[in-house]
């Protein structure tokens, strides 16, 4: 096939005579192609770069505007609130967001659990608590008796006309919840050892804090009542969201 299927597409375009004809016969290589493609087995990885340069596939990080209807029917299908659909404002935002799939009429929205990994070893210039490179999204566990990893994230399927509009943010990474647990089990080492017997109780117990679902809306809440976390304000500058409460709390120093 690799030498038969451009020799013939080379003869059509040799014996055409006028323009007419070598459009046709680029048509012809052009349907050719995946034949080609498919022998070389690299028909999917081509695919796949078509989707990652359109956007129609996995968006790491995003931020998404939409109606207060569609936050309400994002918020009932998820269960919980991640946007506030009784805003003034005729559109609300929602982040962060992964968008899984744009392909065809309906959008895949996933939502992810956050973590910060605090590292042991922390200079001077990179001591911030909100560094993006801290926080991961928390997107897999392994299940029992198995070697394979299960998605823990939310998904909501909509119309992906519902969505008006969206920006990409910066790639967070996602980390492993075994990873999660492992590391958290290390720095409760003593504890655990003095009591075994509530061991299973407790790891449920973190593991429910672990999962739980934090977004901007939860972010703006906590900042208002002054109780937000790292986290919170991680969201506040990833999402870009800058609200005078968390500047009041945070005043830019004098220099």
């Amino acid at each position: 096939l690799l030498v038969v299927i451009p020799t013939l597409c080379s003869v059509i375009i040799v014996i055409a005579k006028n323009n007419k004809q070598i459009l046709y016969a680029l048509f012809l290589c052009f349907l050719l192609l995946p034949f080609i493609l498919i022998v070389i087995n690299r028909l999917a990885n081509v695919t796949f770069l078509s989707i990652r340069v359109f956007q129609l596939g996995e968006i790491n990080s995003v931020r998404i505007a939409v109606t207060k209807e569609t936050c309400q029917e994002i918020n009932q299908t998820l269960g919980k609130k991640v946007c506030n659909s009784q805003s003034l404002e005729p559109h609300v935002p929602i982040c962060p967001v992964i968008i899984k799939s744009r392909i065809g009429n309906q959008a895949v929205l996933e939502f992810a659990h956050l973590d910060e990994i605090k590292s042991e070893e922390k200079n001077a210039t990179d001591n911030k608590s909100n560094n993006p490179k801290n926080f991961y999204w928390i997107t897999t566990k392994q299940a029992d008796n198995s070697n394979e990893n299960t998605r823990i994230t939310q998904v909501v399927i909509l119309d992906k006309s519902k969505i008006l509009s969206w920006q990409p943010l910066a790639r967070i990474k996602e980390k492993d919840f075994n990873d999660i647990k492992k590391t958290s089990s290390e720095k409760n080492t003593a504890s655990a050892l003095s009591a075994p017997a509530a061991s299973e109780p407790a790891a449920n117990s973190a593991d429910n804090d672990t999962l739980k679902l934090v977004t901007l809306y939860d972010a703006k809440q906590k900042i208002s009542a002054g109780t937000a976390s790292d986290i919170d304000e991680f969201l506040l500058k990833h999402c870009r969201e800058d609200t005078d409460e968390f500047n009041n709390k945070n005043p830019t120093p004098n220099k």
